[in-house]
């Protein structure tokens, strides 16, 4: 089962909108209605908030700044789709359901950023899987945009079952000289991790990478312009996507640790 992080910027606001028509390649079409639950961590349990029961063909959208006035603003709000009732707190989230969201293609919300100076607004399709504590993420910066008066910043979104809270190291580098950081950045887990990359970005030839090597996530590239107020988001797949054939997961197995060959020295 998956969750939808609602986000936020200082120049934008986020909403996360969630659907109930499920994907196409599931073998019998779940319509019945589903409840709408809004998750969050404390650091000690997770809080499940019910919000609405939502009919088949039909959709519910929360705003980051409601989300903020139902949960402490200190902590990340995500959506959560259920077939079932939920208790209003748990040590784990609920990672499945039988006959519900099992299918290849994943049942996804629309995850958006409108800016607050202007009307414009960037979105994509996408959820948060919950990740395998010691799993490992690498990510390219090839969808930032380098131009003098775009800024770009990055959310590394992770969720886990355990509510706990606890410290990763995320590490920039450079493709040409990977074995020489060019930062390294405290994350945590069961967040949306904030962070500017304008800093990496002197050398409009640089192309950097990102890797965690105790954590997973999902990398998600925002780029905004300060005089059109224009926005733009993007995601990176994972590696196993760039295989069609064979053992795709065993593929992205062997891309990591090619990688973490070099970026394991910086633990």
């Amino acid at each position: 089962m998956h969750y939808y992080p609602i986000l936020s910027t200082p120049y934008a606001v986020g909403k996360t909108t969630v659907f109930n028509f499920p994907t196409r390649n599931i073998p019998r079409r779940y319509q019945n209605p589903v409840i709408i639950y809004l998750v969050w961590s404390n650091g000690f349990e997770w809080f499940f908030k019910r919000l609405d029961s939502v009919t088949y063909g039909c959709h519910f959208s929360l705003d980051y700044i409601t989300a903020a006035s139902i949960i402490n603003d200190d902590f990340q709000p995500f959506l959560h789709i259920s077939p079932c009732e939920l208790p209003p707190t748990s040590t784990s989230l609920p990672s499945s359901s039988p006959n519900f969201i099992q299918a290849d293609v994943t049942w996804r919300a629309t995850i958006s950023l409108k800016s607050l100076f202007s009307d414009n607004t960037a979105s994509y399709q996408g959820e948060i899987p919950i990740f395998r504590s010691g799993s490992s993420c690498l990510s390219f910066s090839s969808l930032t945009q380098n131009s003098p008066d775009v800024h770009n910043d990055l959310f590394f979104v992770n969720l886990q079952s355990l509510p706990f809270f606890d410290k990763h190291n995320l590490i920039i580098f450079d493709l040409l000289n990977p074995t020489v950081p060019l930062d390294t950045i405290v994350v945590y887990n069961n967040t949306c991790n904030f962070i500017k990359l304008d800093q990496y970005m002197v050398d409009p030839e640089l192309l950097f990478g990102i890797s965690c090597t105790s954590m997973s996530g999902v990398p998600l590239f925002i780029s905004h312009q300060d005089s059109t107020s224009r926005l733009t988001m993007e995601h990176t797949h994972p590696p196993a996507s760039l295989f069609i054939h064979g053992n795709r997961f065993y593929a992205q197995k062997q891309v990591k640790e090619s990688w973490e060959l070099f970026t394991s020295n910086f633990k």
